[in-house]
Parts: C-alpha cells; sequence; structure tokens
C-alpha cells in the first residue's frame, strides 16, 4: 500500500496566540520562531507519521495492488468520509466504483475504517496499485475539533523546543524533545492496531 496526501490541512491544530499564552510571551519579536516551533511540535503528533494520525481534516489516496478477500482497511484513523474508490479493471481501464457498491464502516473512531464490497469486488488488473481509495481523515475543519489532550501536548512540546533550542544529553544519552507529560496527553488518542 502507498499513500499520498491530495488536500493538506487548512490550518494548524494551535494558533500562534495560543501558543505565546502558553509561552508567556506578549511581544512579537518571537513570532516567526514559534510559529516555526508550532510546525515541528505539530509535524511530530499529525499526518501519515505523527504519533496520533490526521489532526485537522485532510485528504489522502490509499493505493493497493487489487481487492482483499474481505474488507479494505484504511490506514490514518480517524477517517471521517470515503469520497473515491477506483481501481483499474482487467483491461486496464480506470472504473469508479459508485458509492451504492460499496460500503463504510468505522468512521471517526481510532479503531480504523474499513471498506466492504456492496457484494463482491470486482476484479483489477494485475499491476502494483490497482485500487485507489480516496478518504478524508481528521478530527474536524478548525483546531477546535481536535481533542483537548493533542493540542495540549503540541503546546508542551513548542514550550520544550522554545525553552531548549539545542540537543540536550543527560550522560550518554541523548534526550527527546517530546516531553513525557505530552506522550502521556495523547495515549488514549493514539491509533492502535494489533
Amino acid at each position: 500500500m502507498s499513500l499520498t496526501l491530495i488536500t493538506p490541512p487548512a490550518a494548524a491544530p494551535v494558533t500562534l496566540a495560543e501558543a505565546k499564552a502558553h509561552l508567556n510571551v506578549t511581544g512579537d519579536a518571537d513570532d516567526a520562531l514559534i510559529t516555526r516551533l508550532i510546525a515541528a511540535a505539530t509535524a511530530r503528533f499529525d499526518g501519515r507519521d505523527g504519533l496520533c494520525g490526521p489532526l485537522i481534516e485532510q485528504t489522502w489516496q490509499a493505493q493497493f495492488d487489487g481487492f482483499p478477500r474481505g474488507r479494505l482497511e484504511l490506514p490514518l484513523p480517524p477517517v471521517s468520509a470515503v469520497t473515491a474508490v477506483t481501481y483499474r479493471d482487467a483491461a486496464g481501464a480506470t472504473q469508479t466504483l459508485a458509492a451504492d457498491q460499496y460500503d463504510v464502516y468505522g468512521l471517526d473512531v481510532l479503531d480504523g475504517a474499513y471498506v466492504l464490497p456492496a457484494t463482491a469486488w470486482p476484479a483489477t488488473d494485475l499491476r502494483p496499485e490497482a485500487v485507489a481509495v480516496t478518504f478524508t481523515a481528521g478530527y474536524g475543519a478548525a483546531a477546535d475539533t481536535v481533542p483537548e489532550p493533542i493540542r495540549q501536548a503540541i503546546l508542551a512540546t513548542v514550550a520544550t523546543l522554545y525553552g531548549q533550542r539545542e540537543d540536550a544529553y543527560l550522560g550518554q544519552a541523548q534526550l527527546i524533545t517530546v516531553p513525557a507529560v505530552a506522550l502521556d496527553l495523547i495515549a488514549s488518542h493514539r491509533p492502535w492496531s494489533f
């Protein structure tokens, strides 16, 4: 499976004003730095490689080598919608499944969403990435839709990065830049797979 980000989030889960209030910064001299720190901290928690998956609504496309025997598992929970299921048929022509030809389950939950055929999956071309599912993932379109523990974890990470701008070491071990409190805050919001 491969993943492509189609439409990135339109906003950050934490605003500059919120970060400055958290840091007790009143002037504008560090605005550019704090904005970059918000982006760096958000990247640690958001998206494909983030600890919490997509935060602000974003559109992804997952490509699979074919339809499975059963359900088609979607990555990156929480998934809020499936907007298209396309495939290359046995002749190599691109086809789009009508919305009544599949059902989507597990929307808006961290357990993950999946797609089932209404009857049976069609035959596909045998080349890689024959099936593509376009879907929307994230908690919503605005920052206030992101669970507060995740927003607080981002703010805690911004504060750590702002207060400690160089690598830190304790003996021979490098200290991580995501504070323990941030990891604790997001514990119940991390997608798990078994």
